[in-house]
C-alpha cells in the first residue's frame, strides 16, 4: 500500500494483522486514512471481498475500529466468526479471513469524487489431527468398526476439548473453565480411508457420566445445531460437520445447578458416512432443518463422551 501522508510520516508498515485463535484483526495507521480523507469511524469489518455494506456487530464485537495510540485497531475477540470472518477448513489448516472496508467522499448523477477502502486480510494455523490418550488433556479415544462393503475396517475415533477455534492445543485435565466461555470440542477420525467423513448426528450434556441421565442439554439435533443457541443467542456455532474426518464445534459453557462448580459430561452420537455415495454435509438452511445427508452412513452409532468438564460460574471467587 503507497501512501503519501504514511511516507511523509515515515510508516512503512501502515497496515499490520494480528494472529492469534482467540484475537483476529488488522491495525491501520490513521496515515492511511489521513491520505483518503475518510473518517475512519466509518470503516468497518466487513467479510472476505466486503460481503456486506454494513457491520454485523454482535454482543462481543463491534465490528468497527478502535484507536490505540496512532492505530485503529479492528479485531474480532472471541468467537472468530463474528463479523462476517470466513473460516475454511481443510485437512491441515483453518484459515480465518476478512476485510476492512469504507467509502468517502460524494457521488452525482454525473460525476464522483468517493474514494473507497478495502483492505483484505488473513491468518492460517495448522490443524493438529491426532489425538493422543498420553498427553494430560481433555481427549477421549474410542475404537469402532466400519463396514466397507464386507470389509470390516478398524478405526480409532478420539474426542478432545481444544483451547481454541484454531483446535491445535488441548485443555489441560485439570482446568477450571469460567462461565460462559466458550467450550471448543473436536471429534478425530485417525487413519481414515478418504471417503470417510464424520457425522455428529446428535450432541448433549449430562452432570454424570451416563448418557441418559437427567438433566440433560441436547444442543445438536438430527446433525444440525439447535436454533435457538445458534440464532437467538449465538452461543454455538459449528465449524464441520460431515465435511471430512474432523468434526468441530464451539458451544458457550453452562452450568446445570446453581452451585459455583459444577462437573458437566458431554456426550455425541457419531456416524462415519462413505462421501462416494453422495453428500454427507447436512442441509441445516432454514428450509430443509432436520433433513438427514443423503450419503451412505454406516451401519451403528458410536457414542462418545467427554468429561468430567468443570465449570465456575463465579471467577471472582476464591
Amino acid at each position: 500500500m503507497s501512501s503519501v501522508a504514511c511516507d511523509t510520516q515515515g510508516i512503512t508498515q501502515p497496515v499490520t494483522t494480528t494472529c492469534s485463535p482467540s484475537l483476529f484483526g488488522v491495525s491501520i495507521h490513521k496515515c492511511v486514512f489521513e491520505e483518503l480523507r475518510m473518517d475512519p469511524t466509518t470503516a468497518f469489518l466487513s467479510g472476505p471481498g466486503s460481503i456486506v455494506d454494513t457491520p454485523s456487530s454482535t454482543a462481543s464485537n463491534n465490528c468497527t475500529g478502535e484507536m490505540v495510540d496512532d492505530l485503529w485497531n479492528f479485531q474480532v475477540g472471541g468467537d472468530v466468526r463474528d463479523c462476517d470472518t470466513a473460516i475454511d477448513i481443510n485437512d491441515t489448516t483453518i484459515l480465518f479471513s476478512n476485510s476492512v472496508s469504507g467509502t468517502a467522499g460524494i457521488s452525482t448523477a454525473k460525476i464522483t469524487r468517493e474514494r473507497s477502502l478495502q483492505i483484505d486480510f488473513s491468518c492460517d494455523f495448522e490443524k493438529l489431527i491426532r489425538v493422543s490418550t498420553a498427553n494430560p488433556a481433555r481427549t477421549s479415544l474410542y475404537e469402532i468398526n466400519v463396514d466397507l462393503g464386507g470389509e470390516l475396517a478398524e478405526f480409532d475415533i478420539g474426542m478432545a476439548l481444544y483451547k481454541d477455534s484454531s483446535f491445535t492445543e488441548f485443555v489441560p485435565s485439570d482446568a477450571v473453565l469460567y462461565v460462559p466461555n466458550p467450550l471448543f470440542v473436536g471429534v478425530t477420525m485417525l487413519e481414515a480411508h478418504q471417503n470417510l467423513v464424520i457425522q455428529l448426528e446428535h450432541c448433549w450434556a449430562t452432570p454424570t457420566d451416563d448418557p441418559d441421565s437427567e438433566p440433560s442439554y441436547h444442543f445438536i439435533n438430527d446433525y444440525c445445531g439447535d436454533e435457538i443457541e445458534m440464532s437467538t443467542y449465538h452461543t454455538l456455532t459449528m465449524f464441520q460437520n460431515g465435511q471430512s474426518n474432523f468434526a468441530a464445534f464451539s458451544l458457550a459453557s453452562f452450568t446445570f445447578a446453581i452451585d459455583q462448580t459444577s462437573d458437566v459430561f458431554f456426550h455425541c452420537d457419531v456416524r462415519v458416512c462413505d462421501s462416494s455415495t453422495g453428500t454427507c454435509e447436512p442441509d441445516c438452511s432454514e428450509n430443509s432443518r432436520r433433513r438427514r445427508s443423503t450419503g451412505s452412513s454406516t451401519e451403528g452409532i458410536s457414542q462418545l463422551t467427554i468429561g468430567p468438564v468443570s465449570f465456575n460460574n463465579n471467577p471472582y471467587s476464591w
